[in-house]
């Protein structure tokens, strides 16, 4: 059986206002020790015979408020109060569920609740990869996350040959412009047979 305590506050012994307090769960009638012990109640100024606990008879009274006094009553809880504490767990679930990217409408029944939760994927694990001198020989080089991991970021190390003075002039290699001159070694023959000169390319004149 379940139970419920209501701290009832009495003000001139007229008016008096419930507020939910402690749920107790016990197989049995609980025992005064039980209630007690729930309630962090050392020495209470009175205590109700045991046999009224269950007929919605003031429990305990605690403390003074004014001329009048708060009392604990004890009552088993009502069907309507454990509906009303379904929706309510429902409507928490629900919110919980959207805030982790899943889906379900305020009408769909409890029992649907469990897919709407096996649905929410899980989130995977973060990971960066660096990569360091990759092989273009064979086209474009793919970087790939771990089994059952996410990339979130990937470093390409740039190699300390990739500098200006490495690449012809004006030739762009990954944002790097080439600033070197070209040079090609003729003999006088070759360098007069010519037709069309490049300014951009330097022509070393060797021996036959």
């Amino acid at each position: 059986m379940e139970y419920i305590f209501y701290k009832v506050g009495i003000a001139e012994y007229q008016n008096p206002s419930y507020e939910p307090g402690p749920e107790l769960t016990s197989q049995d009638d609980p025992t005064r020790e039980e209630v007690m012990e729930l309630l962090e109640i050392q020495a209470p100024n009175y205590f109700a015979n045991l046999d009224n606990l269950y007929n919605n008879k003031h429990v305990i009274r605690v403390e003074e408020i004014g001329v009048g006094y708060t009392y604990w009553m004890l009552t088993p809880i009502s069907i309507a109060y454990q509906a009303e504490r379904i929706q309510t767990a429902k409507a928490n679930i629900r919110t919980s569920i959207i805030s982790k990217g899943g889906t379900i409408t305020a009408e769909e029944r409890l029992d649907k609740y469990a897919d709407a939760i096996s649905a929410i994927a899980t989130a995977k694990v973060e990971q960066e990869k660096t990569v360091s001198n990759p092989n273009f020989s064979a086209g474009d080089v793919v970087v790939t996350p771990d089994a059952n991991k996410v990339m979130t970021k990937v470093t390409v190390v740039k190699d300390n040959d990739l500098v200006a003075g490495n690449i012809v002039k004006d030739v762009n290699i990954f944002g790097v412009v080439g600033t070197a001159e070209t040079v090609v070694e003729l003999t006088q023959a070759q360098y007069d047979a010519l037709s069309v000169y490049d300014n951009n390319t330097y022509y070393l004149i060797v021996e036959e």
